[in-house]
């Protein structure tokens, strides 16, 4: 999953040299790919949450959460069943072959294609990080979820980029560099997992019984305790980004 998204990122940053036939067809492919893997791994996110979450709530409310656990543990094995399927099927393992292949051939290579890669990668890393002062600026507390998303594929873009430079930038900088980019793409996805659970957590909630709903009212509140927690984090860390 992470080698795909990997995949899918470089080729968007890197556009400019293939032909744009070829790259729309593969990245439209690519996104139907990872698509497959979101479900599953956002459905065992919310698991190891909830199970974090359950310790810190009363004995009382502990009991309404089994069936939320129930649900999420059902939809785990069904994810499970169809991921299994995907991955052992036809479709990824062709996709590579065509991706590996391809890539020996110089007819999706466009002109451009000739130019220096560690000068436009420099050039890239410079529009990344203008692209995430921007975003980062403008962003409150109150942001709708997508803007912190989309901040978040931006850090994503940054570090692939740095992660393909490695050979040349002197370690200590790399390292340096790396893990400050990191801890704040961790934090950035907590804040993203915390949105989304909340948002399933909510419409799960509308078939409860008052009873179940007042006490999964208490995980919400957790919830966006937690998130409002790592939205201070990321500020802290954005400052010094």
């Amino acid at each position: 999953r992470i080698h795909m998204r990997k995949l899918r990122a470089l080729l968007q940053e890197f556009a400019r040299f293939f032909d744009p036939k070829w790259l729309k067809k593969h990245q439209k492919l690519l996104a139907k790919l990872m698509k497959k893997t979101n479900k599953k791994r956002d459905n065992d996110v919310a698991l190891i949450n909830i199970q974090t979450f359950e310790k810190k709530l009363g004995s009382k409310n502990k009991t309404s959460l089994d069936s939320l656990k129930h649900s999420l543990k059902e939809k785990e094995k069904k994810f499970e069943k169809k991921l299994i399927s995907f991955m052992s099927g036809e479709l990824l393992s062709n996709e590579l072959k065509v991706l590996y292949q391809d890539s020996h051939h110089k007819d999706i290579y466009l002109e451009s294609a000739k130019q220096p890669l560690i000068l436009i990668s420099i050039t890239l890393m410079r529009q990344r990080i203008q692209e995430i002062i921007t975003k980062g600026e403008v962003l409150q507390e109150d942001s709708p979820p997508m803007a912190y998303h989309a901040l978040r594929i931006q850090f994503k873009r940054l570090r692939y980029l740095f992660e393909l430079l490695a050979p040349i930038i002197p370690q200590k900088k790399l390292d340096t560099a790396l893990n400050h980019l990191k801890k704040i793409q961790t934090i950035l996805g907590e804040i993203n997992d915390l949105q989304v659970q909340q948002k399933e957590l909510k419409s799960f909630c509308k078939n409860c019984k008052d009873k179940q709903r007042k006490s999964l009212s208490v995980l919400q509140k957790k919830m966006k305790k937690r998130e409002k927690k790592r939205l201070e984090a990321f500020k802290k860390g954005y400052d010094t980004f």
